[in-house]
Formats: C-alpha cells, structure tokens, sequence
C-alpha cells in the first residue's frame, strides 16, 4: 500500500511546497506568459504533476495513471453535462426563432410574435 511523504523533500515543508505548486506555475506561466493554448499547458502541468508524484514523493507509476484516469473521468462527466445542455438550449432557441427575437431587441423590451409564443406554449 501506498503511504504518501508529506515532507519528501530535505524533510522540509516549504521546499515540499515550492515543488508540490510548480504544474501550477507551469500552467500560469505558459497561459499567461507565453500565450499557449490552454489545452497545451494543461497537458505541461499533467506531466510535470506525473514526474513530480513517482520521482519526489515516490507514488508507484501504475497508481499515477490510475489517479490520472479517474480524475479525467470525473471531470469529463460535469464538463459534458454542461456542454450537452448549452447545445441542447441553443438548438432549442434556434428552432423556436426566439434567438432571433433576443438578438433583435438589443436593448429594447423584447417582443416575440404571438404565434411564437402559442407554438411555445
């Protein structure tokens, strides 16, 4: 069984934390300095979180990728949730004709033709 190291690093907690926080400066750093696409530096933190995980507080590579798996099939769920639903309410808008009635009134009180309004009913 694994036992994480909470201190791997020269048995001090501040160095521990200045290693355990670089994927996260990997990422900001390549996001907002050096203007990469964000699915790029998501992947540079992925692995460097890998390197740092079986390398400094030596977690089996095997239980690594298990960990990575299950955190990438538990983040797609709500990312897809929320995708399918803005889809589904943009195709649902669009086939109405309301979208065009939102777009329309740019400002103004939106009025939608009372046949729209029947068919939504």
């Amino acid at each position: 069984m694994f036992h994480q190291l909470l201190v791997p690093v020269a048995n001090n907690l501040y160095l521990s934390f200045l290693v355990g926080i670089l994927p996260m400066l990997v990422v900001l750093v390549l996001l907002g300095v050096v203007r990469r696409p964000a699915w790029q530096a998501a992947l540079a933190g992925l692995v460097i979180a890998l390197i740092i995980a079986v390398a400094v507080w030596q977690m089996p590579l095997g239980l690594a990728f298990n960990s990575t798996l299950n955190g990438f099939v538990f983040a797609l769920f709500p990312v897809m949730w929320i995708v399918f639903n803005a889809m589904w309410l943009y195709t649902s808008a669009h086939t109405e004709g309301l979208r065009e009635a939102v777009l329309a009134a740019k400002g103004r009180p939106i009025h939608i033709p009372p046949k729209q309004v029947a068919r939504a009913r």
